[in-house]
């Protein structure tokens, strides 16, 4: 395809103006990156040769795309999404599959930013379009689902949200199997969907089924694993458990082998379980050891 009508030489002649473009856009000269980007396309004129290079701007604009979500700079990644579908939209049969990734990450950023009713627009349009092209048991269109029930959620429509989530569930379940972190990771959704529903115990049982599956197919000391345990606990303490909530804190604790923000959430909240069953002096020595830690590493 758009491989065989360039040469080597072209090739690294586009690779370069790309390195450029990109170098031009990260250091903010935004008004320059899209004229040295347009000037490759003019020279380019062949719809495969511009396919090629829209590809290729399209993975760098991915990348800052990611880097700027990382770094919770929603508003800029909301404008390089717009910026990328603007080029996606020259061939929009050629390039649908760059399209509908970039039209997931504008709605996502549009999550972020919590324009909620933008983003459950967007990604009930992705649905419909992901179904069209690769089926309703594929992989982007249960992605879109399990994304439309985050927003749906965001906005109090919890019915709505735990019907789009299981679809989401069972989809990736019969594709992939219990194994597939996607399929964890929605599993871990619905069980938080339905304790904001109020159905606690089914959502302890979820969540339960989601330490269990993480254990085994990612490893005890886990990052997400650990997360299963401090869930699961949180949902005890709001039943005001307190001594179950406790066990699976402490549970977490014993997992956990570098302490960062969410683990010391964790443990205040193992202190603040314990001062309500007025076992206070644990609560102080769970306090202290986290004032020890902060010392140690400072």
């Amino acid at each position: 395809m758009a491989e065989n009508v360039l040469n080597t030489a072209e090739k690294k002649e586009i690779e370069a103006a790309i390195e450029i473009a990109e170098e031009l856009y990260c250091d903010g000269k935004s008004d320059e990156c899209d004229a040295a980007f347009q000037a490759l396309l003019d020279k380019y004129t062949q719809p495969k040769e511009q396919i090629h290079i829209i590809k290729r701007w399209n993975e760098c604009l991915k990348a800052i795309y990611n880097d700027l979500i990382e770094k919770l700079r929603y508003g800029e990644a909301l404008e390089l999404c717009s910026k990328a579908l603007l080029f996606l939209g020259k061939y929009p049969v050629e390039l649908n599959d760059e399209l509908l990734s970039m039209q997931n990450d504008y709605a996502n950023c549009l999550k972020h930013m919590d324009k909620q009713e933008q983003a459950i627009k967007i990604y009930k349009e992705l649905i419909i379009k992901c179904t069209a092209k690769y089926g309703k048991g594929a992989n982007n269109t249960l992605i879109s689902f399990g994304n439309l029930a985050g927003s749906l959620k965001d906005t109090g429509k919890l019915p709505a949200a735990i019907q789009m989530r299981t679809c989401a569930v069972n989809g990736l379940l019969q594709l992939h199997g219990k194994k597939n972190r996607d399929y964890m990771r929605e599993l871990s959704n619905l069980s938080d969907d339905y304790s904001l529903l109020g159905n606690m115990q089914k959502a302890i049982n979820l969540e339960s089924q989601v330490y269990k599956l993480r254990k085994k197919n990612l490893g005890k000391h886990n990052i997400y694993t650990i997360d299963s345990p401090n869930i699961i606990a949180s949902f005890y303490r709001t039943m005001m458990q307190y001594s179950k909530a406790i066990f699976f804190y402490k549970k977490a604790r014993s997992l956990t082998l570098v302490d960062d923000y969410y683990t010391l959430t964790s443990a205040i909240m193992l202190a603040k379980c314990y001062a309500c069953i007025d076992q206070n002096e644990k609560a102080q020595q769970t306090l202290n050891s986290l004032s020890k830690k902060s010392a140690n590493a400072n």
